[in-house]
């Protein structure tokens, strides 16, 4: 760790700051594996969010899309939780 603090005041003479609060100041960089992996997962829910909002507003007309996808998302965190939906509602 101590050869690796070394490096990195090395690296950056002109700046006295470079570590704050015992951390290194900046921001990561998204690299190209994890940009790529990141933004296909974004994508992915992205497109199922909107075929689902398209297919409830094709069925409802008058419904409310929003409140749709809330109890879609309540559903889902039921099932993955292994609970049932009307239990965790009672909980909101």
């Amino acid at each position: 760790m101590l050869q690796e603090i070394i490096r990195i005041k090395n690296e950056h003479p002109d700046d006295s700051q470079c570590f704050v609060n015992d951390r290194v100041k900046g921001c990561l960089k998204v690299t190209r594996a994890f940009g790529a992996g990141f933004l296909k997962n974004v994508c992915h829910i992205s497109f199922e969010v909107v075929s689902n909002v398209e297919s409830f507003m094709e069925k409802f007309p008058d419904g409310d899309p929003a409140q749709h996808l809330i109890e879609e998302l309540l559903f889902h965190a039921a099932d993955k939780a292994g609970k049932m939906f009307f239990l965790l509602y009672l909980f909101l």
